[in-house]
């Protein structure tokens, strides 16, 4: 073979290798990643997540909805400032007065969000629970509860919860399942668990993810965990999105992925989550807040 094909020959088969390797290493890179990686994840202990203060930039548009369905557009104009407010504040009274469960529960976020007086906001949140709202069920038992009120009574709580839950409320149901879980009541649990997961409740679908990764008295089942991962973090449940980073970071019921594993903490990270912000900063990856 004469020395210039034979030449040209062996820079084919070098690009070829070439090729290979470099198809090798970033598949490599890929699921390494820049950095060693442990041999499971380690995910935080089920943790429940306060909703009412979630209400704060929701409240104020909720009751202008409501003015308007009960006819009383004159009062949505003078919202947001102090002197005016207090007509407003008279008229859910009155319309409290006349067992309106919805004017008796907005009347609770009021008092909650303007002075952060939860002592004030329970007896208008016990009202609207009293007439069957779910909202205001699940307010009054997240406040006995989470805040410690004196007096509380878990089992008056659970009550509140179950009712709230079978009024349609998913968040219910969720924290329902989280205080059996603690007390031992672990069947039940799972049961209201799994149905605030089918109702759609992320923070539901993220502490089924935990009990999955992290099973007391059973075995793991990785699989379960990312997917329910997944679909917390589709949703916007932000400790999902770096629980589901972990996953795939170290197979952990995925296929291991470095750039998913950097997608997905990088979106916490950006959502001011601080365990994804610390394994960015440890991988030397730039998130924006």
């Amino acid at each position: 073979m004469p020395n210039g094909c034979r030449h040209g020959w062996i820079a084919v088969w070098a690009c070829v290798a070439a090729g290979v390797l470099a198809y090798v290493l970033v598949g490599w890179s890929e699921r390494q990643g820049p950095f060693q990686v442990a041999d499971s994840p380690i995910f935080p202990t089920a943790e429940y997540r306060v909703r009412w203060p979630e209400e704060r930039n929701t409240v104020r548009p909720d009751l202008i909805e409501f003015l308007i369905r009960a006819g009383r557009v004159d009062l949505v104009a003078k919202l947001g400032s102090p002197e005016p407010e207090r007509e407003v504040t008279q008229a859910l009274e009155q319309m409290a007065e006349n067992k309106n469960a919805e004017a008796a529960r907005f009347l609770g976020l009021l008092a909650l969000f303007s002075g952060g007086d939860s002592a004030r906001a329970v007896p208008w949140f016990f009202q609207s629970a009293t007439l069957e709202d779910a909202e205001a069920c699940f307010f009054l038992a997240e406040l006995v509860c989470i805040e410690k009120m004196p007096g509380a009574d878990l089992d008056e709580v659970l009550e509140l919860l179950l009712r709230s839950a079978a009024l349609g409320s998913a968040p219910a149901r969720t924290l329902a399942a989280s205080l059996m879980a603690e007390t031992g009541t672990s069947d039940e649990a799972e049961a209201l668990m799994g149905d605030a997961v089918r109702h759609g409740d992320e923070q539901a679908m993220y502490l089924a993810g935990l009990f999955h990764a992290n099973p007391e008295g059973r075995e793991a089942d990785p699989e379960a965990a990312a997917q329910m991962f997944l679909m917390a973090a589709e949703r916007g449940e932000v400790r999902a999105m770096h629980a589901l980073g972990l996953c795939f970071e170290t197979g952990f019921g995925l296929k291991t992925s470095f750039s998913e594993a950097s997608r997905w903490n990088k979106n916490a990270a950006a959502l001011e989550n601080v365990p994804a912000q610390r394994w960015c900063e440890a991988r030397g990856i730039e998130f924006k807040p």
